[in-house]
């Protein structure tokens, strides 16, 4: 019998489908112009309303902080495309896509900070920058800004319902500390270059498009003036409290007050900043330029509000020879450590409102100074009290009954 091989082996097909589908043509939109017929930008202007106002910016305001803000709402140039269309033989839609923009035109200068995810600019004053934002939302849109928008056309829809028309957002301008401000009053110039604002036909989702990207020019808006600002510290000497004489025995819990200030002398006019917090909007802003000059009033419509936010004065207690607990609870000064120094008790320092303020400070939390703050150069006196106080040492003993602190002052 003739033996025979049975070869196993596995080969791969290649299975080749193709489905054939007639040709369908593509939709194509057109427009027919922008929504304007302008070619240039409407030139126009814009001021600082600073006019009597003066904002104070404090040595401990954080960096990033607003000091001024105001609106400006440029005159409304509607802006967009007009009379687009779909060609197709069948009832199809098909998007057209456009965007706004706002620019700044021209070199800007050089960048100093940080705002909102967007750049702070020089304004010539050291710690003080600059910046311009679109107020579409309570988030503020730093320049420069680009807002997509589309619109939805398809065969037959009427004209009114294919042309899409943007009013112009409005602007804010903002100033912000970048870093330490000297001493001084300074007069910081808004040198932002002039705005631009357009709409410009971008292209549709799968077509090229079928003519000339165009743009809708709005308005070139140059704006100009300056703004004073303050900063500058208080003179803090230093204070001695005579704690006086005392017997103590087991029963002294504490000693009498003695009350003492903190004063700051010669500190700068305090009239307060302009804040921008979150979800603010135009609404909110208490310097506004409205300009109505398109609309029945035909006028430009200045606000002119005080500074929304005041100047806060506070502080901090420091003991140099560190802190105790009180026997009763809470924060307490250690007395200054000698041969001789007394035993069982330690310094205890409230406020006019019974607050333990060596309490706050171990817990790092500043104390208000409840001041009626100035909008000239003025002296200020912050109002405590000192007694000496049992702490949770069992010891008892007299002796020397001496202590330093420090306190810090904190400008807002």
């Amino acid at each position: 019998m003739t033996g025979k091989k049975m070869l196993f082996s596995t080969f791969g097909k290649v299975l080749l489908l193709a489905a054939l589908w007639p040709v369908q043509a593509l939709a194509v939109p057109t427009c027919e112009s922008n929504y304007s017929g302008r070619t240039d930008y409407i030139h126009t202007s814009a001021q600082i309303l600073s006019t009597g106002v003066t904002i104070s910016a404090l040595r401990d305001l954080p960096i990033g902080s607003v000091l001024f803000r105001q609106y400006i709402q440029p005159v409304n140039m509607s802006s967009g495309v007009r009379n687009c269309t779909l060609s197709s033989p069948d009832l199809e839609t098909e998007k057209i896509y456009y965007s706004a923009y706002w620019e700044p035109d021209g070199a800007l200068p050089a960048v100093s900070g940080q705002y909102n995810g967007g750049n702070v600019y020089e304004t010539g004053v050291p710690g003080i920058g600059m910046t311009v934002g679109s107020n579409k939302n309570a988030l503020l849109n730093t320049l420069p800004f680009r807002n997509n928008f589309y619109i939805t056309v398809g065969e037959g829809n009427a004209m009114a319902a294919s042309t899409r028309i943007i009013g112009s957002d409005g602007l804010e301008v903002l100033l912000v500390k970048t870093g330490n401000i000297a001493a001084g009053t300074w007069n910081v110039p808004i040198n932002y270059p002039p705005i631009v604002y357009y709409v410009k036909y971008e292209a549709n989702l799968l077509n090229p498009p079928t003519q000339a990207p165009f743009t809708d020019y709005g308005y070139r808006l140059t704006i100009s003036g300056s703004v004073n600002v303050v900063a500058g510290t208080c003179q803090t000497p230093d204070i001695n409290v005579p704690m006086g004489t005392h017997s103590i025995n087991r029963q002294t819990q504490t000693t009498e007050w003695v009350n003492f200030n903190l004063q700051l002398n010669n500190c700068p006019p305090m009239y307060g900043r302009y804040n921008r917090k979150s979800p603010d909007t135009y609404s909110t802003a208490m310097i506004s330029w409205v300009d109505n000059t398109a609309n029945s009033s035909g006028e430009i419509v200045k606000s002119i509000g005080k500074p929304d936010t005041p100047n806060d004065i506070s502080f901090r207690l420091n003991p140099v020879s560190g802190y105790q607990t009180l026997a009763a609870g809470g924060s307490c000064a250690a007395l200054t450590s000698d041969s001789d120094t007394a035993k069982g008790m330690c310094i205890e320092i409230q406020n006019n409102a019974s607050e333990n303020i060596l309490t706050n400070s171990q817990a790092n939390i500043l104390t208000d100074a409840n001041l009626a703050l100035q909008q000239t150069t003025a002296s200020y006196a912050i109002p405590l009290k000192a007694r000496y106080a049992r702490n949770t040492e069992s010891a008892l003993t007299g002796g020397k009954a001496n202590a330093a602190v420090e306190f810090t002052i904190n400008y807002q």
